[in-house]
């Protein structure tokens, strides 16, 4: 499916650990292992080099709503 998508509009895979405060880096952690894993095995190839790994935490700053109602903008581009 990613690759038709890409056919049509390039774009890099990104991964991000959109979690509570508490758990940015558990979830960070798996997300990363879960790329090493891919790399070991498979691995990554020139359409989808290495994704990259970023994380949002929750919980002690505004809600995804309210940073919309503020004129926030959304971090990604809709396909």
């Amino acid at each position: 499916m990613f690759r038709e998508m890409h056919k049509v509009r390039g774009f890099q895979l990104v991964l991000c650990a959109d979690v509570w405060d508490g758990v940015v880096v558990a979830a960070m952690r798996e997300l990363e292992r879960a790329v090493a894993t891919e790399r070991a095995g498979r691995g990554f190839d020139d359409l989808f080099p290495e994704p990259l790994v970023i994380s949002r935490s929750r919980g002690s700053g505004p809600t995804y709503q309210e940073e919309m109602c503020a004129g926030g903008e959304i971090p990604w581009i809709p396909l």
